[in-house]
């Protein structure tokens, strides 16, 4: 499992794309003012009738790439939540996690929670939290 973007990777991301849409954008502007001016400068029938289609076209990718940035700002802020939860369940594993130490030597004798303790030193010194 790969690990989750940090902020910064999760803000660069969004960055990117979004100015990738604006380029987008813009190109689309461009092409439609081009039609425009096309569509002046030319008197021809069947060609009115091509630019029209083209226009329709480049006026739905124009929407499309609209709805494509809105889900951009959605994923990026569905992603911010998650890790969020990613970090608050992961803290909460390690606080039950260690709480584990506790319950097991509220169970025990004296002399068998000395020996426990022992026996997971010898294991991980690091994970006791007592």
């Amino acid at each position: 499992m790969s690990r989750p973007l940090s902020e910064a990777e999760l803000g660069n991301l969004t960055d990117t794309t979004l100015v990738e849409l604006l380029a987008v954008k813009a190109n689309l502007i461009e092409a439609l003012k081009a039609l425009e001016k096309l569509k002046k400068d030319s008197d021809d029938q069947a060609g009115a009738a091509e630019i029209k289609q083209i226009k329709e076209n480049l006026k739905k990718i124009s929407g499309s790439e609209e709805k494509i940035r809105t889900a951009v700002y959605q994923f990026n802020e569905m992603a911010t939540r998650l890790k969020k939860q990613y970090i608050s369940a992961l803290s909460t594993f390690e606080s039950g996690w260690n709480a584990r130490y506790y319950d097991i030597l509220a169970r025990v004798s004296r002399e068998d929670a000395k020996a426990l303790r022992r026996i997971i030193e010898m294991f991980d010194e690091h994970t006791l939290p007592f």
